[in-house]
């Protein structure tokens, strides 16, 4: 009898065809096509998810390696519409393996997969493209030797001599060998923790029995009394081949740390799992662990939700500028992005429900949070304040930054065109899309009776230097700070208009880009529905 997975299978038909491929020096850019051959609009239900996934084979149709490749198809694609999928690749380990195997899975929640398609595509390849990165057996050998360990709060400075105690060059410059030192944190039972902590390139060619000198900078410090760091160094561009695994000796350092306090803190399970992890991270007060000490005249624990691209950090530049604690913290609901000093901007696997416990009274951090009935529980008892702008200017500002940030086919769509209505159009019917449906999801804040709107135009002062003093003067009611011989007016100056983060050169500006062509798009994709619940009028 068919389960739900196997019906899906069938209904679920699917083409995958080779438009072009590049052979650089030390992978294979693809250029994938994946077609809906089906009668149904993939995605648009929520119980599956289909992946794109890419093996090499040999001629015997044995897969030779792990998946080297597998990635989500997300978007809802209409019976007989394509995607176009960019994948770099690194070679096969062997010349044998040339054929290159891609499958479209189906798999439901419990993480079962049945095959939708399959193409297999043959790739002609060279010895020489495999010989160029693949070093010869007897060059795996290195001598790693500690030159110096300085700890500091959050982190290790590792200095190390490397000699090459081959027989044979390591030539970085001319082939296209790709080397680096690599710093791994162990258990002591010698079991991985982190593959890749940190890890610093040979730029030059080391002659046998020559050295030379690196500097690692590791954030990473597990959870143990005591672990290994170790020193090692990797082909990567050999799929990542450790020398140790070769032969060659790695650098093994015992780290010790003092958890001994963690026993006696007042805190809950949960929380105790992740300061015993990021345990240098956190300051200590009242016996409790924290992001910062450092507390201010306000008595609240303040969370700033905003839109993306709709003055998050001119709102924190804000709040800063009033007197409350920002502890270089920005939350999001899976992981913690936690900037401690200079040197150390670190993002932990810290779940929202976790993180806002280690704020303070007098704290705030900032969050792109989707409203749901657990979060609004977790936050029972904090101020929220509630940032926003006129989504017309947020969508400039988030093809704007797009353009400058990201690197996909969807974005190269439109960032190319010079016509102002054309290039959003172009936008909102590809990555814009994914952009509205995050605003969707964080919008229902707003109605939340508790919760303090800040008007990004008011803030800014476009509605009048009145309309702005006013929502000033009510977020410092709405947070209960002292409003004696405060100097509103210097607040101001010291916000508007100072580049932030983000900040993508000029501020954008709808009417630039506006038509009646782009007006209907704006309402088609279902901008216009948020920018009125925001109170905007077009």
């Amino acid at each position: 009898m068919e389960n739900c997975l196997q019906k899906l299978q069938k209904l679920l038909g699917a083409k995958i065809e080779l438009k072009s491929l590049k052979i650089k020096s030390s992978n294979i850019t693809f250029e994938l096509e994946i077609i809906n051959k089906s009668k149904l609009t993939w995605n648009k239900e929520k119980n599956y998810s289909l992946y794109l996934a890419l093996n090499w084979q040999d001629c015997n149709n044995i897969i030779s390696e792990k998946q080297i490749y597998k990635a989500v198809i997300a978007e809802e694609i209409e019976p007989e519409q394509s995607k176009t999928v960019y994948v770099k690749l690194p070679y096969p380990q062997s010349i044998d393996n040339n054929l290159l195997l891609a499958q479209i899975l189906v798999e439901d929640d419990q993480n079962k997969s049945e095959e939708v398609a399959s193409e297999t595509f043959e790739i002609k390849l060279s010895d020489k493209n495999i010989s160029d990165y693949i070093l010869p057996q007897d060059a795996y050998s290195a001598k790693i030797e500690l030159v110096s360990k300085a700890h500091y709060k959050t982190f290790l400075k590792i200095k190390v001599n490397v000699t090459n105690s081959s027989p044979v060059c390591w030539d970085v410059e001319n082939n296209n060998l790709k080397l680096a030192v690599v710093a791994r944190w162990k258990d002591p039972d010698g079991s991985l923790i982190v593959p890749k902590d940190s890890f610093v390139y040979i730029k030059e060619n080391i002659n046998p029995q020559e050295s030379r000198k690196y500097e690692l900078l590791v954030n990473y410090i597990p959870e143990n009394n005591y672990s290994v760091l170790e020193i090692d160094l990797c082909n990567e561009s050999n799929r990542n081949a450790m020398f140790s695994t070769q032969g060659s000796k790695s650098l093994s350092i015992k780290i010790e740390k003092n958890l001994n306090m963690v026993q006696s803190l007042n805190i809950d399970e949960e929380l105790n799992f992740y300061l015993k992890r990021y345990l240098e991270l956190f300051e200590i007060k009242e016996n409790k662990p924290c992001f910062s000490a450092k507390q201010s005249g306000c008595k609240h624990k303040t969370i700033l939700v905003s839109l993306p691209k709709c003055g998050t950090y001119f709102a924190t530049k804000l709040l800063t500028n009033i007197g409350v604690v920002h502890p270089e913290v920005h939350l999001n609901s899976l992981k913690t992005n936690f900037k401690k000093d200079p040197l150390n901007k670190v993002t932990l696997d810290i779940p929202f429900e976790v993180a806002v416990n280690l704020l303070q009274s007098g704290q705030f951090a900032p969050v792109h949070l989707p409203y749901s009935q657990e979060y609004n529980n977790i936050l029972s008892g904090y101020k929220i304040l509630f940032m926003y702008r006129n989504i017309k200017d947020a969508l400039i500002s988030h093809m704007r930054w797009s353009e400058q940030h990201l690197v996909n086919p969807a974005v190269l769509k439109f960032k190319n065109i010079d016509d102002p209505a054309e290039k959003i159009i172009c936008y909102m019917q590809t990555t814009g899309k994914n952009y509205l449906r995050t605003l969707k999801n964080i919008i229902p804040w707003i109605k939340q009776p508790y919760v303090l709107g800040l008007c990004y135009e008011q803030l800014y002062g476009d509605l009048g230097k009145e309309k702005q003093l006013e929502l000033l003067d009510g977020i410092y009611d709405y947070l209960q700070l002292e409003k004696n011989n405060v100097d509103f007016d210097k607040i101001i100056t010291e916000t508007v208009g100072v580049p932030t983060k983000t900040w993508t050169g000029k501020r954008s500006n709808w009417r630039d880009y506006w038509s009646d062509g782009v007006q209907n798009v704006y309402e088609q994709v279902g901008a216009k529905e948020i920018n009125d619940i925001l109170g905007y009028e077009d």
